[in-house]
């Protein structure tokens, strides 16, 4: 399976998220749509990289 590893940079306030997801144009959506408690003070994000990894371990392992 392929997974995203991902940082969005908030474009109002200094702050950034790294996450991994099967999805990534889902999950932006999501975190722009204020829908992902952790970063909902922060809306709204630009998205700045993302990494293909193709086992969640190494993906979750990346993102940390």
């Amino acid at each position: 399976m392929k997974y995203y590893v991902y940082v969005i940079k908030s474009d109002l306030k200094d702050y950034h998220y790294v996450g991994f997801t099967i999805n990534l144009k889902k999950r932006l959506d999501q975190h722009n749509k204020i829908q992902v408690r952790s970063t909902k003070a922060y809306v709204p994000f630009s998205h700045i990289y993302d990494r293909i990894i193709y086992s969640r371990k190494e993906a979750r392992d990346y993102e940390k």
